[in-house]
């Protein structure tokens, strides 16, 4: 009988990867889906020898994927492929969502069913060595006590750390009977949840452990929970707080744990306000504090031509990113061979800060001549080098064209923001951008659309809905007309770093829908017009 497997990833092309990978291990029945709720149904129903999960799906969905995956299929071993090596965010799956391996993507290929295989290896019935205390927080005992014994002492866990806590939603323990509010039925029932519309990144949705939530999907898990050595029979919990103030975030030990999200924002026509955007969704992120702690943002300018991110800050760079490649191509010529890596300390030294909130900016040449030197594996290694960082945002602001440093930026990046006004021609060229990337097969839903300058208290001639449509890719928000902008960047000063405003609150709002962590969303008004202009245009 084959051993089954159950792939959720929501990118086709790679699910379609990921079963090639075991086209030649007979002994497995792989199955892909790239829908969460299927998956998850799917892998209920069926209790798979294995899950893989990808964490390209957004922070939301993923950790309640986890979290029902744990309570729905105990006994199925989960694996998860990672887009980042980051240690301490693939600790933190382990011990609290209960991940039996974690794989980076990168390495998938050589490591997969390796992985797979030795989670398959029968579990040590050895004793555990006689120190003070066992991994698992109990007291040791003789290597001669019964209760050392691997199987024995499976009996003493407790039973499951996603027990629903009194007054809060959750998941149930397994197989325990279901809460009488809860949204998921007893294990042995498994619904049809209605499939959600497909969207990189949904709109931001009550948090974990809070009840009210009501848009299909999983039901937000609760908080995370570890475990402390048993004191007088009673199991306590671990230091692993959550902040409730800001979704998504976590604190393990006081050590903030969030997964890396790379923000592309790209326009192929100029003056749309790309790099404002850039700009100011940076510093609302950098301006964020998590039980204390700032969030870690880098702001990249790749318009290595004319790029003007640190002029608009007022930031004279005491470095820029010529002068990293600058060193790269030395290691090189000194006989550097592959992948050439930094140490963040080694690359600090090429990054301007703001002062007022700590924000890493990497910024663009200072001449023509410095930008034609760099080559395209410049580019790249520059780019895995610092999301190898401990950074929580990237954000890299790229030129408006088809340059292979822009192409490079928009394939690495985690989602891209293509930026269009309310004209006929920013929306014609990015009809034609997206084109050009379909025809190579770039997966578009990565991409998604911001509508800038949004007019105030007017009729407009294009109806807002219809773009999205023109395009074929999701609307996530629109910003509005805000006049003073001009000013203020002219003084390298910032908006979101101002008064609240309807132009920092939108900016803050995008943000949140990226990677939610701001404790204030302010709700959007739809504006719509006649919607004749585009039907007229962009027939398809």
């Amino acid at each position: 009988m084959k051993k089954q497997i159950v792939i959720i990833e929501p990118n086709e092309a790679h699910c379609e990867d990921l079963k090639k990978i075991f086209m030649f291990e007979p002994e497995y029945s792989v199955e892909c889906y790239t829908d969460g709720v299927t998956g998850y149904n799917k892998t209920c129903e069926k209790q798979p020898v294995h899950v893989i999960i990808s964490d390209a799906s957004s922070e939301m969905d993923f950790f309640q994927l986890l979290g029902a995956l744990s309570a729905g299929s105990p006994y199925t071993k989960k694996t998860v492929i990672s887009q980042i090596e980051n240690h301490s965010f693939q600790a933190h799956l382990r011990n609290n969502f209960k991940v039996d391996n974690v794989i980076v993507r990168n390495h998938v290929t050589e490591r997969l069913v390796s992985s797979i295989r030795q989670l398959e290896q029968p579990v040590p019935t050895s004793s555990y060595p006689v120190n003070s205390q066992n991994l698992a927080g109990f007291p040791s005992q003789s290597p001669q006590s019964p209760a050392n014994n691997y199987a024995s002492q499976q009996n003493q866990y407790p039973p499951s750390p996603y027990q629903p806590p009194q007054q809060q939603g959750g998941y149930p323990h397994y197989p325990q009977q279901q809460p009488v509010h809860s949204n998921y039925p007893p294990p042995h029932q498994y619904p049809q949840y209605p499939q959600p519309e497909r969207a990189a990144f949904p709109p931001p949705q009550p948090g974990y452990g809070q009840q009210g939530y009501s848009q299909g999907g999983f039901p937000p898990p609760q908080k995370p929970q570890g475990f402390s050595p048993p004191v007088n029979g009673q199991w306590g919990n671990s230091p692993v707080n959550y902040d409730d103030s800001s979704q998504g975030a976590f604190v393990q030990q006081g050590v903030k744990t969030l997964k890396q999200i790379v923000i592309a924002v790209n326009c192929p026509k100029g003056g749309v306000g790309k790099s404002t955007i850039s700009k100011e969704l940076a510093l609302a992120y950098a301006s964020v504090r998590i039980n204390g702690q700032p969030l870690k943002v880098c702001l990249i300018d790749f318009d290595l031509a004319f790029g003007d991110i640190a002029s608009n800050m007022k930031i004279l760079p005491n470095a820029t990113i010529s002068n990293w490649t600058a060193d790269i191509k030395q290691r090189v010529s000194s006989g550097a061979i592959g992948n050439i890596k930094y140490t963040q300390q080694q690359i600090e030294k090429y990054l301007s800060t703001h002062k007022e909130t700590g924000l890493k900016i990497l910024a663009a040449p200072t001449n023509h001549t410095e930008e034609m030197e760099i080559t395209l594996q410049d580019i790249e290694t520059v780019l895995d080098n610092l999301k190898a960082c401990d950074f929580d945002v990237i954000i890299i602001d790229t030129a408006n064209n088809t340059a292979n440093h822009t192409m490079v930026a928009i394939e690495k990046a985690s989602v891209v923001l293509l930026v269009v006004t309310l004209d006929v021609a920013s929306i014609y060229d990015a009809r034609l951008l997206l084109d050009t990337l379909k025809s190579i097969d770039f997966p578009l839903n990565k991409i998604q659309l911001v509508i800038n300058r949004m007019p105030k208290g007017e009729s407009v001639d294009i109806n807002i809905r219809s773009i999205p449509e023109t395009l074929g890719v999701p609307l996530l928000e629109t910003i509005p007309e805000f006049p003073k902008i001009r000013e203020i960047t002219n003084l390298g000063n910032s908006a979101v770093l101002d008064r609240e405003n309807e132009f920092s609150a939108a900016i803050k709002r995008l943000g949140h829908k990226l990677f939610p962590v701001f404790n204030k969303v302010v709700s959007t008004r739809s504006q719509q017009g006649n919607g004749s202009l585009l039907g007229r245009l962009f027939k398809r």
